[in-house]
């Protein structure tokens, strides 16, 4: 069977189980498909832009990083090609949604005739002695557990396969910035989608600050985004003059984000 995840995270979570998958059957596909351009029908330079945009926001390593991101887009040949069973593992996160919409219009396309099982990671989790417990996506889940959970594994139709192409298709055709789950459902919204909960994060700190913390504080209310999404947002403040730099760290490995910053008198006072 080919278990198919959306992050590195949750592919070397699941590479620490090999009682239960061989190691050899997972396929990482890490595009982060919520953020940027996806009007290609298989990641190609439009995605490699983007994700070196994204990480542009978190590393001084953005085009290696990225780079290296794109080399499992090969691996997509190899799903064409199997005749095996697959398993997908995603989630309401944005990211893992998009990519699992983006996995069945790739196995619609070819006409993948395979069984194909998905496995979603239940939000929340309720256990025997009646407490809850929150993943934000399958990248945060502990390597004992996927056995576990594999139990919720429900079998994907042809025709369920073909409406979730018909989404993807769908949001292609729109190509938004940005991609997020509303109401449960994948929908393209605009870059500043979360910049109100973000100005609000801002007006609850001192009128300077360390960008990471705030981009810390942020990721606890939106558990959906990356520190690499929020830190452009920042970025566009900035540009914008609503917020300065007043100091940066430069070393050569230094995220962008570690810098301090001040709000300005352009920023918005509620």
């Amino acid at each position: 069977m080919l278990e198919v995840v959306f992050s590195d995270s949750a592919a070397g979570s699941l590479q620490n189980c090999p009682q239960f998958v061989r190691l050899d059957n997972i396929l990482p596909l890490p595009f982060l498909l919520s953020f940027g351009d996806i009007s290609e029908s298989v990641p190609g330079p439009k995605r490699l832009a983007a994700l070196e945009r994204l990480y542009g926001a978190a590393s001084m390593q953005a085009q290696t990083v990225a780079a290296e991101e794109m080399r499992y887009t090969a691996k997509l040949k190899r799903l064409k090609e199997s005749g095996d069973e697959v398993r997908v593992w995603y989630s309401d996160a944005p990211d893992e949604l998009c990519g699992f919409a983006f996995l069945m219009d790739q196995l619609t396309q070819i006409h993948f005739t395979g069984p194909v099982w998905a496995v979603k990671l239940p939000c929340p989790n309720l256990l025997p002695d009646g407490s809850a417990e929150f993943f934000r996506d399958w990248g945060e889940v502990e390597p004992e557990r996927w056995e576990f959970f594999s139990r919720l594994a429900q079998p994907i139709s042809p025709e369920d396969q073909v409406a979730w192409s018909r989404i993807w298709q769908g949001l292609r055709r729109e190509n938004a910035p940005l991609r997020a789950v509303v109401n449960g459902r994948l929908t393209s919204v605009p870059p500043d989608f979360y910049d109100s909960i973000l100005r609000q994060e801002i007006r609850g700190l001192e009128a300077e600050f360390d960008e990471a913390f705030l981009i810390g504080r942020t990721i606890c209310r939106l558990p959906a985004l990356s520190d690499a999404s929020i830190a452009l947002r920042v970025q566009d403040m900035i540009d914008r003059g609503e917020l300065a730099i007043i100091d940066v760290d430069t070393a050569p490995d230094a995220a962008v984000y570690w810098r301090r910053l001040r709000r300005t008198g352009a920023f918005p006072q509620k």
